[in-house]
């Protein structure tokens, strides 16, 4: 399956990530491919609605999670957030769910098309991020948020690569834009400022 952009970096930093023992995965399927990327020994608890997708659990995440208190060692919601109007049910709910001492994760875009699922209704800033996740629950020094992949070039490659025909022109010029974000970054320091302001999505790592 070829990959978008994103999708290719988040897999690749995804994979970087190393969870054990059990995780409640918020909204996603057994058949996204991510699960066995991350590292270590696991078992995956998928969350969803949608009879079309492969889950274990069924419920409505903008609603109390029908879930114990402190129950689970690790949650993962990635590129849901934005997919969920009551998002602060889901922090919150998660934060109930997960045991102490371990680790919720989370993936949002934000340089990123509006897309459905069933819909599309927010693109959160890193200062919103961590006013929602520090609102009710969570310690600030216990939330790390990644600005992930701040070139403007590559960024307005994700925004077209659909338009682009066929694979070897899109390799092509993904390979010449990424380039050109990596020159520009090494002589321009009014470049290097202005990325600052260019995340294509964000990577949130929180213990409880």
């Amino acid at each position: 399956m070829k990959l978008s952009l994103y999708r290719e970096l988040e897999y690749k930093r995804i994979w970087k990530l190393s969870l054990d023992w059990t995780i409640l995965d918020l909204w996603w399927s057994r058949k996204s491919g991510y699960q066995e990327l991350i590292n270590w020994k696991n078992k995956f608890i998928v969350v969803n609605l949608s009879e079309e997708y492969w889950y274990d659990l069924k419920f409505d995440l903008e609603k109390i999670f029908p879930l114990e208190d402190e129950f689970y060692d690790n949650i993962t919601c990635f590129n849901v957030l934005e997919h969920i109007f009551e998002h602060q049910n889901v922090v919150d709910e998660s934060y109930r769910v997960l045991k102490k001492w371990w680790t919720a994760v989370f993936a949002t875009p934000f340089m990123f098309n509006v897309h459905g699922s069933p819909d599309d209704y927010f693109r959160y800033t890193k200062s919103s991020l961590l006013r929602i996740f520090i609102k009710w629950w969570f310690s600030k020094n216990n939330i790390q948020i990644e600005e992930m992949w701040k070139w403007i070039f590559s960024v307005i490659y994700q925004m077209i690569n659909w338009l682009i025909p066929t694979k070897i022109l899109k390799l092509l010029i993904k390979n010449i834009l990424i380039l050109i974000d990596i020159l520009l970054a090494k002589i321009s320091k009014r470049y290097k400022k202005l990325i600052l302001n260019y995340p294509l999505w964000y990577f949130i790592i929180i213990k409880k």
